[in-house]
């Protein structure tokens, strides 16, 4: 699948556009759809996010670079490849007119604000491409795919960074519906980044587990968390209306952050949530930190820590009358996990 989707971009000036495609689609037995989006994108159909991943496609070498300019540099000559995903949809769609909406993310894919190591990028746009198979009951299939005739919005995420963070706001923003795609921007068609495509066949990275942070701090108008233990994921909360704004941190002396072991001042892992309604749940999409303690500014409730590494299940068992080697085996478990 994707091999006569077209790939489409809506240009390098647009942080984390939405792409939109109106389809109609009569009644049908089976329908899938294979998609990718660089960096990083999220899929949602007449509004639902479809799949529990997060940060998909998984990351890979997609395509030629400039390794000239890198701080370490590179000399070996490396080969590419384009990771898909494929879903079932069937139950997601309806008799007649559906919305398909592609979120982009910038991932590795366009990393344009941390520059340690060199410029990275792979890319300067965003890009995205999809096939949508659909079968009737007499055994027809057709096929809809991205072909340049989407159309792209604005959506609520202004800013996202692997290093340092999502900025999200929601003013003048509601979910795109069939009457919002005549008033969209157009995309353009660009190259593929490679003919190498393939299915991802590699465990996702996905919620494993949910943590209730403990309060170590709170003044009324500041809370610091501690998980416990540096885990690799991202905060999820409720809003009660206000705007909010997340730091994250490995260390902590007393009520003060400590960044220093993760960039310092120049380089915090944050996410801003501004104009979000009261009651709607917040979270990031396209990023994630490795902290134990973290700083809500802004009145929030429901605060839960979600833990997300690869879907990987641990097969090693270790125990001992040695405290400290108990302790080791863990931290190594979790090392890898979170790496």
């Amino acid at each position: 699948m994707l091999k006569n989707a077209k790939w489409i971009t809506c240009g390098k000036d647009e942080n984390n556009p939405l792409i939109i495609k109106k389809i109609f689609v009569n009644e049908v037995e089976k329908a899938k759809i294979a998609i990718c989006g660089l960096g990083f994108y999220e899929l949602f159909i007449n509004g639902e996010r479809i799949g529990n991943e997060f940060y998909k496609p998984v990351f890979s070498d997609y395509s030629d670079r400039d390794f000239s300019n890198y701080t370490y540099p590179l000399y070996d000559k490396t080969s590419h490849v384009v990771y898909y995903n494929t879903y079932d949809i069937y139950e997601k769609l309806k008799s007649g007119d559906n919305i398909l909406a592609v979120l982009l993310g910038n991932g590795y894919y366009r990393q344009k604000k941390r520059f340690a190591e060199g410029d990275t990028s792979f890319n300067d746009k965003l890009i995205t491409a999809f096939d949508i198979e659909l079968m009737d009951f007499d055994g027809n299939v057709k096929h809809i795919y991205s072909d340049g005739s989407e159309s792209f919005v604005k959506s609520f995420i202004m800013e996202d960074n692997l290093f340092f963070g999502e900025v999200q706001d929601f003013k003048n923003f509601s979910f795109p519906d069939i009457k919002d795609y005549e008033y969209a921007n157009y995309v353009e068609v660009v190259e593929k980044p490679t003919e190498n495509l393939e299915e991802q066949n590699c465990p996702p990275d996905r919620v494993i587990k949910e943590i209730l942070p403990k309060v170590i701090f709170d003044d009324g108008k500041r809370k610091v968390f501690d998980v416990g233990k540096n885990i690799v994921g991202h905060v999820t909360l409720t809003s009660c209306g206000e705007n909010v704004l997340i730091r994250h941190a490995e260390n902590c002396n007393g009520k003060i952050l400590d960044f220093n072991s993760i960039g310092g001042n120049e380089q915090q892992y944050c996410c801003e949530y501004k104009n979000s309604k009261k009651g709607q749940k917040l979270f990031p999409y396209f990023s994630w930190g490795g902290f134990r303690y973290f700083e809500v500014f802004g009145k929030v409730k429901d605060v839960k820590v979600n833990v997300v590494h690869a879907d990987i299940p641990v097969i090693a068992t270790f125990n001992s009358d040695n405290d400290t080697l108990n302790w080791l085996f863990e931290c190594y478990i979790r090392t890898q996990l979170n790496n």
